[in-house]
């Protein structure tokens, strides 16, 4: 099993004669979510997608018959799109090797058309029997961005709240992903140096650990409520079982046990900064006025201002 996007025009009605009421424009190639090495470890079976933009966020998991294992992938559309004007990988017969092959007609076979009357048979008969591209689309970080390999849980399903920036105008993505024994996993997702970098900030239950977590929607209020560049309370996620529901906030900046800047950044929440001003942890805003008052660190967890200040 593999797990493959596809490709089909929106205006693909079928072929003429016998290919009637029959696409000729569907494709598909392999996503490829893996661990990179000189025997690379393959996350085959896909269970959810979000989408984002140009990228597309996914949850994979390994067979039940493979060592048991989960991860979180993204792609690129560029990257989609260059496999689909890659070659084809065809196979003569069953007993032959899947062999790459370039182009059979004039009409590329897959591409959208106006006259689908006016395709070859060779054309349709091509395009019947070889959908599969040669190449598969990269993951668009190169490895995953968040690898759990454990027999009792796995990752079900994830939401993406895109491009949220921190206090020094970065933007991060943050993750929320889902797992088999009632669990949200919150990670934040960013380039470090140019390096790609993903950090679990935290881990709710939301459930019992007997039920899985199907579906979870975010809901940003980034832009919806801001006073002198702090949010109220920031936004929120939803996350759906088989027959509950449950609505939590993206953050616990003000929990009781932030009382602290060290543990306001050790936090590397995003969503949370240290304001030297009031001395507490809120939600940081996008406004640059209030950026000097913020003090927050994603990538370490750790600020020379609260060393230096004793906050």
């Amino acid at each position: 099993v593999y797990s493959r996007v596809a490709r089909v025009c929106k205006k693909d009605t079928g072929g003429p004669r016998t290919f009637k009421n029959k696409w000729t424009t569907f494709l598909k190639a392999r996503l490829n979510c893996s661990v990179p090495g000189q025997f690379p470890f393959y996350f085959d079976e896909i269970q959810s997608v979000h989408q984002v933009g140009d990228r597309i966020f996914g949850v994979f998991n390994t067979p039940d018959n493979s060592i048991s294992g989960s991860a979180v992938c993204s792609f690129k559309m560029a990257d989609i799109a260059e496999a689909f004007a890659g070659e084809f990988k065809v196979q003569e017969n069953s007993n032959s090797n899947w062999l790459a092959t370039g182009l059979t007609d004039t009409k590329r076979p897959g591409a959208c058309h106006d006259k689908p009357e006016d395709l070859s048979e060779k054309h349709l008969n091509f395009i019947k029997n070889n959908v599969l591209m040669d190449s598969a689309v990269p993951s668009s970080v190169n490895i995953p961005h968040f690898v759990r390999t454990s027999p009792h849980e796995k990752l079900t399903t994830v939401a993406v709240d895109a491009d949220v920036p921190t206090a020094d105008g970065k933007l991060v993505d943050v993750l929320f992903v889902g797992t088999t024994r009632g669990r949200v996993l919150k990670m934040a997702s960013f380039s470090n140096g140019g390096i790609p970098q993903t950090n679990l900030i935290e881990e709710l239950q939301l459930f019992p650990y007997h039920v899985a977590v199907n579906n979870i929607i975010v809901l940003s209020a980034r832009n919806s409520s801001q006073n002198g560049g702090i949010q109220d309370g920031g936004g929120n996620i939803i996350a759906v079982s088989d027959h509950e529901v449950k609505k939590v906030p993206v953050q616990r900046c003000a929990a009781k046990a932030i009382q602290s800047c060290a543990s306001c950044v050790n936090l590397q929440d995003p969503y949370c900064a240290w304001n030297v001003g009031s001395g507490e942890c809120l939600v940081a805003g996008s406004s640059p006025a209030d950026t000097s008052n913020l003090v927050q660190s994603v990538n370490t967890g750790t600020h020379q201002t609260c060393n230096k200040h004793k906050y």
